[in-house]
Order: C-alpha cells, then structure tokens, then sequence
C-alpha cells in the first residue's frame, strides 16, 4: 500500500494544494466531471484559497449539471458550525462530516480529514489505525526519554539548528514514492511545507 496510491477498484485521489491558476487548469484537465467527488475540506470553513478553488468547480459543475444535481458531487469535512458546512447544507451536498471542533490541525490525518479520502481510495484503515495507535503508545508522556522517538527526533533537529543545519530533505523509499513529488515537480507540495511548519 503505497502512500496515496491508487487502488484497485477505487478511484484516484488528486489533491489540490495550490491556488495557481496553472495547476488548477492541469487539474481540471484530467477530471471527467460526471465522475468526480469533490471533496472541500477546511477547519474553519473560511479560508479563502479553499473558498475560491471549491466556489471554481462548483460552478464547473452546475453548468455542466445544473444547480439541481451539482450538490451530489461534492461533500465536506469541516468543524460544526462553519460557513463551508452551513454551504455544504444549503446546497445539498452528497455529505458532510463535522470534526471536533477543539481538534488542532496537527492531528487531522487521523480525523476526517484524513480518514475519509482514504476509506474512499479503498486504503486498509484498520492497518492505518493500529499503525497510529503503534506510535501513539510509543509517544506517551510515561515513556523514559531514552527511548521516547518523539523527543529522540526534536533532540536531533535542534541540535542540527544549532549547528546551521536548517533544511529538511526527504529521502523516501518506493512505498512513499506518491508523497513526494517527481523529479518534473521539484518543489514539495504545499501541504508537506504546511504540515512541516504547524510542527514546529
């Protein structure tokens, strides 16, 4: 199961983490709107990138569909209460999942965020989960320090910051291929930048 990987028998993900009118036109010229989920996905339900790129392909698609059907080709993954799910209602979305809302962004990928997309591209969530519960036990505040990975890790960061050495390279093995992107993509995905700087 390589990261973000293509099932058999499910369909692709393709991930829109940029609002450069280049990358979205490369994007839509690869969907075939009859069969796309889009799936709009924010904490806050308000961040203008997210606002405008889903407001772009809503209207794609109720031009092609009409406003009667545009709503069942997208679903939203928001916290309660948010303007994306109030607009997720009103415009009859296919669904809407609610997080909680004092969830802090850093743990997304095991809340529906990550979860949906990957129960949608037919991942193995039950080996994702006992995976993240794995690292969770290994991360406990009762594990000694020696052998704690967490504190293992920022230990070695910050020593490495002490010592000018303040850029981080991913070097990954094939099951990872799909993270980063190909040497025709050199620059990481903004997501990647993202989840790197919330860590800090």
């Amino acid at each position: 199961m390589g990261t973000f990987g293509q099932q058999a028998g499910y369909p692709a993900l393709i991930l829109l983490d940029s609002s450069d009118p280049a990358r979205i036109q490369a994007i839509e010229a690869q969907l075939d709107l009859a069969r796309t989920l889009f799936i709009i996905a924010g904490k806050s339900g308000s961040t203008v990138e997210t606002d405008a790129a889903s407001g772009y392909f809503y209207q794609l698609v109720v031009s092609r569909f009409g406003s009667e059907q545009a709503g069942q080709h997208f679903m939203a993954i928001t916290d309660p209460a948010s303007p994306l799910a109030e607009h997720a209602e009103a415009h009859g979305y296919r669904d809407l999942f609610l997080n909680p809302p004092n969830m802090g962004g850093r743990y997304a990928a095991m809340s529906y965020f990550g979860l949906v997309p990957a129960a949608l591209m037919g991942l193995d969530l039950p080996r994702l989960l006992a995976s993240a519960e794995r690292m969770l036990n290994a991360m406990r505040s009762v594990i000694p320090e020696t052998g704690h990975p967490g504190i293992w890790l920022g230990a070695y960061l910050g020593h490495l910051a002490q010592h000018g050495l303040d850029k981080l390279v991913l070097l990954t093995s094939p099951e990872l291929d799909a993270f980063v992107p190909g040497p025709s993509n050199w620059w990481p995905p903004a997501w990647v930048k993202k989840a790197v700087a919330s860590s800090r």
